[in-house]
C-alpha cells in the first residue's frame, strides 16, 4: 500500500493519506483506506485575489461498498485576450461548473473499489479531465481534490486484507481456487456418466 502511495511524492506532498489498522498479524498492522486531506499551507497558497472559489461536494459509493464524500475545488482564470482583472463567475456559471464536477467524481469513483480511488485522486488524471471539461463553460485553474471522507465502510474481510498485502497468499490461493474449479467440473463428469450408466 505505501509503495504505491510513494509514487509522485514530490508532486503531492501536500495530500495527507488517512489509513485505519483492520488488523494485526504478529508485528504487522493492516491497514485500509481511510481518507485524504490536503494541508492548510497548499490550500492557501491556492487563493488568490479577483477570483472564484468554486467548490463541488459529491457523496458516491465505490465498486465494493465505501460511501465517499469527495470535496473539489476549482478556481477561474483569465480568458484568452481578456483586459479585465477580475475572473468572477456567475452564479448559473458557478452552478454548472459544480454540477459537471460532480458528474465526473461521481462516475469515476463508481467503476473503481476504494484501492483505486486512492490512486486516482492521488494523481492528477481526475483534476486534467475536469480541467477540460468545464472550460467551455469557464476558464478554471488549480482543480484539486482537496479531501475525501470516509463516510460509511463496508465489512472488513480479514482473509481478503491479507491477501491485499500480500500478493504472494492472493496468487497462491488463486491457484488453490483453480485446482478445486478444476476438480468440480471432473467430478461433475464422472457424475455424470454413471447416471448414464444406470440409466442403461
Amino acid at each position: 500500500m505505501q509503495s504505491d502511495l510513494a509514487t509522485n511524492q514530490d508532486t503531492f506532498h501536500w495530500r495527507k493519506i488517512k489509513l485505519i489498522v483492520d488488523h494485526t498479524e504478529g508485528r504487522q498492522a493492516l491497514t485500509s483506506f481511510y481518507g485524504v486531506d490536503m494541508t492548510r499551507d497548499e490550500l492557501c497558497s491556492l487563493i488568490k485575489k479577483r477570483k472564484t472559489l468554486i467548490e463541488a461536494i459529491q457523496d458516491t459509493k465505490s465498486q465494493d461498498g465505501y460511501v465517499l464524500r469527495i470535496f473539489a475545488i476549482a478556481f477561474t482564470k483569465e480568458s484568452p485576450n481578456q483586459k479585465a482583472k477580475t475572473n468572477y463567475a456567475q452564479s448559473s456559471q458557478q452552478k454548472a461548473i459544480r454540477r459537471k464536477i460532480n458528474e465526473i467524481v461521481a462516475k469515476e469513483v463508481a467503476k473503481a473499489n476504494a484501492t483505486d480511488v486512492l490512486k486516482l485522486f492521488t494523481s492528477d488524471v481526475v483534476e486534467k479531465k475536469i480541467t477540460k471539461e468545464v472550460s467551455h463553460i469557464y476558464p478554471v485553474k488549480n482543480v484539486k481534490v482537496r479531501k475525501i471522507k470516509v463516510i460509511q465502510r463496508p465489512k472488513i474481510d480479514t482473509t481478503k486484507l491479507s491477501e491485499m498485502h500480500d500478493p504472494e497468499k492472493r496468487i497462491l490461493n488463486q491457484n488453490v481456487a483453480k485446482k478445486v474449479g478444476k476438480r468440480g467440473r471432473i467430478e461433475k463428469v464422472v457424475d455424470t456418466e454413471a447416471v448414464n450408466l444406470v440409466n442403461r
